[in-house]
C-alpha cells in the first residue's frame, strides 16, 4: 500500500502521491536463495538463477521522489517489504547514498543518476525499465533514457543488484575530457542486467591521455564485477568504451580499468580502442564464443593497442577466491591471473602445446611469439618466468653455476615431473639447447632422477613447497598399475579435498592442490593430511597452509 507521507533526508524530499498509469515494471525474484549466488548455481550454458516475479505498477508505489538533485538519500526496506520507489523523468543522487532492499520503477526517459563526490551503497536494489521495445531507438545522444549511471567522481558499492528493462542498463564513466577529473569507481558483487538495449557501458573519455603516466593511475577509474552477469540484453551485453552505435568508432581511446571475476557474459561483447594506459581483465569468466575469435582479429587490426589490453584468463570452477594485485600489471605468462607465474601456468600451456591458436578456445594467450602456434618459444616464456630467468640471462650462465642450480633444484625437478604426462613437452624442454643442459643440471644435483622409469615402490613424497601458499605439489610414484586415492583431511579428520580417485598406470605422478576445498572455496590457513592408498599401500603425511 501507498503511505502518504513526507519526510526529509538531507535536502531530498521524498512525497507520496497518488498516481494513475498504466505503464508496468517487470520485478525479479531470486529462486534459489534471499540473495543470488551465482557461483554456485548457473553454468556456462544456463542463465542466473533468477526469475520473474511479479508486475508492478505506479499503483504499487511506496515512496514517490520529485525529480532532479537529492543529497544524503537512505532508502531502506526489508528483504521481505521492499520500498517501491517511483519519480518523475530522472533522480540525480549527491553526497551519502544508502538504499537497500528497495524496487524502482524508472519512467520512459528517466534515469538515476549518482553525481561526482556521491559515495553510493546499494543493497538488494532493482532498477526496472519499461522494457527498451517501449524505448524509441537511441538517436544520437538526444535519448538519454538508462538504469543507473555513475558519473566520473562517484563511488558506488553494489550488492545483489538487478537493473532491466533500459536504453542503458548500467553506465559507468571511468574518465572525463578534463583530465584532471577522476572516473568514477564501482565494486560490484552479484550484479545482473538483462531486458535492456546495452547490459553495461563501461566508458571512459580521453582527457587522461594529456597526462604523464605516473599521473593517469589517479585519474582513471576502476570498475570491479564479481559473481554477476549480463545477459538477453538486444544489442551488446557489455560495451567496453562507447561503441554503441553500430558501425561508429569513436576516434579517441578510452581509459579504464575493469576486472570481471567468476561472471557470466551471453550475448555480444564489443570496445572501441583503450589508451596505453588501459586495463580490460576477464579471469573465470564465461564469455560469448565469438569474444575470443573477434578479440585475436582485432589484434590484427588498425585498433591492436586496445586489443592488446584486454586479457583473458583460464576458467576455473566458479566461486574460488580471487585476489587482485591491483596496481602491479599481471605478467602474459601468468594464465591463472594470480599475481604470480607457477607451475600451473605451464601446466596449462601444455595441454595445448603443438594447436593452432585456432583450435583451442585460448590459444591466443598462450602464443605469446605471435606464430599462430603454440610451440616451444612459448613454453620457454613461461618456463623463464616459473624459473625466475630474465630473458636476458644466459641459461648455460645459470646451468654453470652450482649455487643457482640448487637454488632452482626443486622447481625443475617438480616441473619434469609434471611434465612426464606431456611427452612432447618434455622432449621440447630437454632437448633445447639452453634449457636441456640447465634440466640436466637438476637432475645431476637430485637424489633421484625423474624420467621415464618404472619406480621400484609405492611412495608418497613430501609436498613442495611446505609451508605453502596458495599451491602446492604432491608428488607419489607406482611401480605397478592401482586405483589411488589422494585426499586432503584437516585436522579433524574431516575429507576437505579429493584429488586422486581413479585408476593409474605405473609411473611417477605429481598433484597439485590449490588450496580450495570440495565446496569449491580457499581452505583456510592452518595444518592439513594427505593420505595416498593404493592397493594395499598407505601413507599419511602433514603439510601446512599459510594464507
Amino acid at each position: 500500500m501507498k503511505r502518504n507521507m513526507m519526510f526529509l533526508v538531507g535536502v531530498a524530499v521524498l512525497l507520496a502521491v497518488t498516481v494513475a498509469s498504466a505503464t508496468k515494471w517487470q520485478s525479479y525474484c531470486f529462486t534459489n536463495t534471499a540473495a543470488p549466488k551465482i557461483a554456485s548455481v548457473f553454468s556456462s550454458q544456463n542463465p542466473p538463477p533468477i526469475e520473474v516475479d511479479q508486475t508492478l505498477t505506479e499503483a504499487d508505489t511506496t515512496i514517490y521522489m520529485a525529480r532532479g538533485n537529492h543529497s544524503n538519500l537512505s532508502i531502506v526496506g526489508t528483504p521481505s517489504q521492499k520500498e517501491v520507489v517511483s519519480f518523475d523523468r530522472n533522480i540525480n543522487l549527491y553526497g551519502e547514498v544508502e538504499i537497500r532492499h528497495a524496487i524502482f520503477l524508472v519512467p520512459v526517459d528517466g534515469w538515476i543518476g549518482v553525481k561526482p563526490g556521491a559515495n553510493a551503497v546499494l543493497e538488494d536494489v532493482q532498477i526496472l525499465g519499461v522494457g527498451p521495445e517501449a524505448l524509441d531507438p537511441r538517436d544520437g545522444l538526444a535519448n538519454n533514457s538508462g538504469g543507473l549511471s555513475v558519473n566520473n567522481e562517484a563511488n558506488v558499492t553494489a550488492v545483489d543488484l538487478i537493473i532491466a528493462g533500459h536504453e542503458d542498463g548500467l553506465f559507468i564513466s571511468t574518465g572525463d575530457f578534463d583530465p584532471f577529473r577522476h572516473g568514477a569507481t564501482f565494486e560490484g558483487d552479484n550484479v545482473y542486467t538483462t531486458n535492456n538495449r546495452y547490459g553495461v557501458v563501461v566508458l571512459g573519455y580521453y582527457g587522461a591521455i594529456v597526462l604523464e603516466s605516473a599521473e593517469v593511475a589517479d585519474v582513471i577509474g576502476n570498475v570491479t564485477l564479481r559473481n554477476s552477469a549480463s545477459w538477453d540484453n538486444i544489442a551488446y551485453s557489455l560495451c567496453i568504451g562507447d561503441y554503441r552505435f553500430d558501425g561508429v568508432m569513436f576516434i579517441w581511446p578510452a581509459s579504464m580499468n575493469l576486472i570481471v571475476t567468476d561472471s557470466w557474459i551471453q550475448g555480444k561483447i564489443t570496445f572501441s580502442g583503450l589508451n596505453e594506459f588501459s586495463s580490460v581483465v576477464f579471469n573465470r569468466t564465461s564469455l560469448p564464443e565469438s569474444f575470443i575469435p573477434s578479440l585475436h582479429q582485432y589484434r590484427a587490426s588498425s585498433y591492436s593497442e586496445g586489443a592488446n589490453l584486454v586479457q583473458v584468463f583460464e576458467n576455473r570452477p566458479f566461486g574460488v577466491a580471487q585476489v587482485w594485485p591491483r596496481n602491479i600489471p599481471l605478467a602474459l605468462t601468468d594464465f591463472t591471473g594470480n599475481g604470480e607465474i607457477g607451475l600451473s601456468d605451464i601446466l596449462y600451456l601444455a595441454t595445448d602445446f603443438g594447436a593452432q591458436i585456432d583450435e583451442v578456445q585460448f590459444g591466443y594467450l598462450y602464443d605469446l611469439d605471435k606464430s599462430l602456434v603454440v610451440d616451444w618459444p612459448d613454453l620457454e616464456a613461461v618456463t623463464r618466468g616459473y624459473l625466475g630467468i630474465p630473458e636476458d640471462v644466459a641459461l648455460s650462465e645459470v646451468a654453470g653455476n652450482p649455487e643457482m642450480v640448487a637454488s632452482l633444484e626443486q622447481k625443475g625437478i617438480a616441473l619434469l615431473e609434471a611434465l612426464t604426462q606431456y611427452p612432447a613437452v618434455k622432449d621440447a624442454l630437454m632437448n633445447d639447447p639452453g634449457f636441456g643442459i640447465l634440466m640436466r643440471a637438476f637432475i645431476q644435483t637430485a637424489v633421484a632422477e625423474v624420467g621415464g622409469e618404472v619406480p621400484s615402490e609405492f611412495a608418497l613424497s613430501q609436498n613442495y613447497p611446505n609451508p605453502f601458499n596458495p599451491e602446492t605439489f604432491i608428488r607419489f610414484s607406482l611401480p605397478e598399475e592401482a586405483k589411488v586415492e589422494l585426499t586432503v583431511y584437516n585436522v579433524s579428520g574431516q575429507v576437505v579435498a579429493c584429488l586422486v580417485d581413479e585408476w593409474l598406470p605405473a609411473g611417477s605422478y605429481i598433484q597439485l592442490w590449490d588450496g580450495i576445498g570440495a565446496d569449491s572455496r580457499p581452505v583456510g590457513s592452518g595444518t592439513y593430511f594427505y593420505r595416498m592408498s593404493a592397493g594395499e599401500y598407505t601413507q599419511v603425511n602433514k603439510m601446512t597452509l599459510l594464507r
